[in-house]
């Protein structure tokens, strides 16, 4: 919509636990190694582009951003209101 976007993870990154905050390589990653390296390229666009982010299984409200650190990512979720 206009200048924003969002970024639907899917498989991608299935909880930020597991795949953002921390660099863990889960079981049903078939090449782990490509899997990891799709992230990285993915994780840091979003991170320099400041992209929204949705997450099937990201705590509510599913949405948030993905921030480049020191040691790789972080999850910060968005702000909401009823």
């Amino acid at each position: 919509s206009g200048n924003e976007q969002l970024l639907l993870t899917a498989d991608l990154a299935y909880h930020p636990v597991v795949n953002i905050n921390r660099n863990w390589r889960p079981g049903p990653d078939r090449d782990q190694d490509a899997a990891a390296r799709s992230r990285r390229r993915i994780f840091d666009l979003a991170a320099a582009d400041g992209v929204l982010v949705l997450g099937f299984h990201y705590p509510f409200p599913g949405l948030g951003r993905i921030l480049r650190t020191d040691t790789g990512y972080a999850w910060v979720p968005a702000g909401w209101q009823f």
